[in-house]
Parts: C-alpha cells; structure tokens; sequence
C-alpha cells in the first residue's frame, strides 16, 4: 500500500467549497450565451443534460471514493480496478488534463482582464494571468490549508454576485424573449449537441474531491456528502442563471461574444455590473486555485507507485506539501498557453481529457462492483455508470479531429514515458473495503 505523509487539513466545507470552486469557473460566465447561439431557447435542455450527466458521474466518483480510499481520484480506482497499463494512462490522461486547464483558466483570466483593462496588450494581460498563477501555486506549496481556506473566500466571493444576478434578473424574464426556440438551418439534435459539448465546459469537475482523499478529514463520511452537495448547487444555480440569461432578451440580440457582464447591463446598474465584473474574476482565480491544489496530488499518487519518476512524490519538509509536482505542473501549463494561445482549443482538449477520464473511472464502477462480489455503497443499479459510459462516448463523438489530434499527441508521449518506466512499477494492489 501506498504511504503517502499529508496533513488532513481540509473539512467538510473546505471539500465542497473545492468541488463547486472547480465546478464554478469561467463556464458559467460566458457559455450560457455561447451555448445559445448554438441552440437558441433549446440551449436550457443542454444544461438540463449537462446537469443529469453531472450528478450520474457524480454518483460513479462517490461510490469509487467508498471502494478505493486513496489519494488520486481516478487513477486510483482504474489502477485498483484494471491493472498498472490502464492505470497509468488514466492517470496521465488524468494529469493532463489538469495542468491543460491550469493553462486554460489562466488564458481565462487574460481574456477576462481585456473587459477591466482594454488599454493593456494581450501579451501584458497574459503576464499578469501568468503572475496570478505562480502565486496561487505559492500558496499551495505553503499549505493545502492555506489553498483550502483561499479557496472558501474565492467561492463565496464568485457565489454572492451570481445569486443576485439570478435573483434581480428573475425579475425581467419575458417568455416572448424565449422566441425563436432553435437557431435557423438546425436541427434540433445537432443544436442540442454541439451546445452541449460547450456547456460542459462549465459543469465537469467534481471528481476533484476525491484527489486530495488524504488531506480530507474524515473522507469516508465527508467525500460522498461533499460531492452530491456541490453538484446540486452548481446544477440549481447553471439551470437559473441560463434561464435568465434567455428570458431577459433574446439569444438573436446578443453579440457573438457577450458574456453575463453584457447581460446585467439590461437589468443591472453600473455598481451591479462592477460587482459581477469582479466576480466573474474571482470565479476564474477560484477555479485555478482549485486544480492547482488537485493536480499535484495526483502526480504524486502515481509516483507513489512508481509509474512517475520520484521527484514527484517529493513532500516539503516543513508543509507536508507536494512541491516539486506543484512546481513542475505550473511550468507545464505555461509552455501550453504559449504554444496553444487559443483558450477555446484548450477548453475542448480539457474536455476531451476529461471525458476520456471519466469513461474510465466508470468502467471502473463496474469492474470493482465485480471484485467486490455485487457490493454498492452508493450507487443502487449498475444502470447508472452503463449510461455515463454511453454519454462520455456520445459526448467524444462532438469533438473536433483537430483536438482528437492534440489528445493522440499526449496519448503517445504518455506512452512511452510508460515504457520507460514499467520495469520500476510496482505489483497492482488488490482492491480493498473501508
């Protein structure tokens, strides 16, 4: 068994603040507008099958995090369930995944700071996304105590302006705002689909408490709870906040990139529209936070098996932290945002990484269910991780050849990064109880 020496630092709230800072990031802020000039008014079922898939996946992660108590989310329940191989690519696709939307929120951030400071150059923008990043990962190098309450204070502060733009804009819904339901020249299953690849951009990322499994205290009880909780707030608060967004003028009327900040401007005042400003900041910063604390974890979870070079296990002395990973993660995800400067080319490879994570950990639902002669401690039926497979396959089937390209690129040098290290693995534990 692994021994891996970290603090248990983060409670209950801490758990759910992580999960719905992850969740609530730069998504919300500008795919309820993108997704509706996908689908029109029929965008609002794409956030209701977003939201389904979420809370189905959400299940698989709670009964995996039952079976599988350890540090490193779904490389250690694919590891556990399969073997060493198809452990370590779902732990390097896993990683990946991370550390490419480390790069994506902070190009986020650029992006977000063109809105407060149009006077500053895209490269000077991105300086300071970049600047806000090594701070963050400072931070957490000092402590995932010091990460975790940073990231109650950024969730709180992204949570208060959201809940007022719903609550004002609920006010000034028109449902004659809600014509035309489907853009023209679509049909409905393709205004469906390609919206909804957008909008899940926005509700992927509740796996994220199960990474730092060791650091959570009392992390059987407190996972499972911190999971559900946080998938239905986020999923309350998406589905509002899109029917708002459609309901106080109509999608034909928004610009092709309009975000909520143009939105609170029809119902807001010039105060309102600061503060959601700031808070859509604060809700990127809080999302970056958030992977920044996980994707370390991970790194070192897999070197704890060996199957990543050891300097990655690395703990600091005096933090009890996993720095050297904290460290090489961040340098990682600069070389992306300079070489894929694109944030929308970053979202849908974050996507793609994610959804191939996911396929895994469910098949791993059902492999471990096997091993463990029929036992569920979450889940009631098999049905639920056999449609999430179906979804993550329906949903990759939407990505473009041209990600399906970057992905293959990480695929292989994953490979052989693999090859290189199989001799030193260590034998695959067998799948325990709690």
């Amino acid at each position: 068994m692994r021994k891996i020496r970290l603090i248990r630092g983060l409670g209950y709230l801490e758990a759910v603040m992580l999960g719905i800072g992850f969740i609530v990031g730069s998504g919300i802020f500008i795919m309820p507008l993108l997704a509706g000039r996908e689908a029109g008014t029929l965008s609002l079922v794409s956030w209701v099958i977003g939201g389904i898939f979420s809370i189905l996946t959400g299940l698989c992660f709670a009964e995996l995090a039952a079976k599988v108590p350890e540090a490193g989310g779904p490389y250690a329940y694919v590891h556990h369930a399969f073997g060493n191989t198809a452990g370590f690519m779902t732990g390097w696709i896993f990683w990946v995944y991370y550390w490419v939307t480390i790069a994506g929120e902070t190009l986020a951030i650029a992006l977000y700071l063109e809105v407060l400071f149009p006077q500053l150059s895209h490269l000077m923008r991105v300086m300071i996304s970049l600047i806000i990043t090594v701070v963050l990962t400072i931070i957490n190098i000092r402590g995932v105590k010091s990460g975790g309450k940073i990231e109650d204070v950024f969730t709180i502060g992204k949570m208060i302006p959201l809940i007022i733009f719903v609550i004002l804009g609920l006010f000034f819904v028109k449902f004659s705002n809600f014509q035309p339901y489907v853009p023209e020249g679509k049909t409905i299953v393709s205004a469906i689909g390609s919206s909804t690849i957008l909008i899940l951009w926005a509700y992927l990322g509740v796996e994220i408490i199960t990474v730092p499994e060791k650091e959570i205290k009392s992390a059987k009880k407190n996972i499972r709870k911190a999971i559900m909780v946080s998938i239905l707030v986020t999923n309350s608060l998406y589905l509002l906040i899109a029917f708002v967004t459609l309901g106080v003028m109509s999608w034909t009327k928004y610009g092709p990139f309009s975000t909520l900040v143009d939105v609170s401007k029809i119902f807001m005042s010039s105060t309102g529209t600061i503060i959601l400003l700031i808070g859509g900041l604060i809700s990127i910063i809080g999302a970056l936070n958030a992977v920044i604390l996980a994707s370390a974890r991970i790194a070192m979870a897999i070197s704890a098996d060996n199957l990543f070079p050891s300097f990655l296990k690395h703990v600091n002395k005096k933090y009890k932290t996993p720095d050297y990973a904290l460290i090489l993660q961040t340098i990682l995800a600069v070389i992306i945002i300079f070489a894929v400067p694109d944030f929308k080319l970053v979202a849908s490879l974050s996507i793609l990484l994610v959804l191939v994570t996911y396929l895994f950990s469910c098949f791993a639902v059902l492999r471990l269910i096997k091993k463990f002669k029929g036992e569920m401690f979450v889940l009631e039926s098999k049905v639920i991780p056999i449609i999430s497979i179906i979804a993550c396959i329906l949903f990759m089937t939407q990505i473009s050849i041209f990600v399906w390209e970057m992905f293959v690129v990480f695929v292989i040098v994953g490979w052989v990064v693999y090859l290189f290290r199989r001799n030193k693995i260590k034998p695959t534990p067998p799948p325990f109880k709690i």
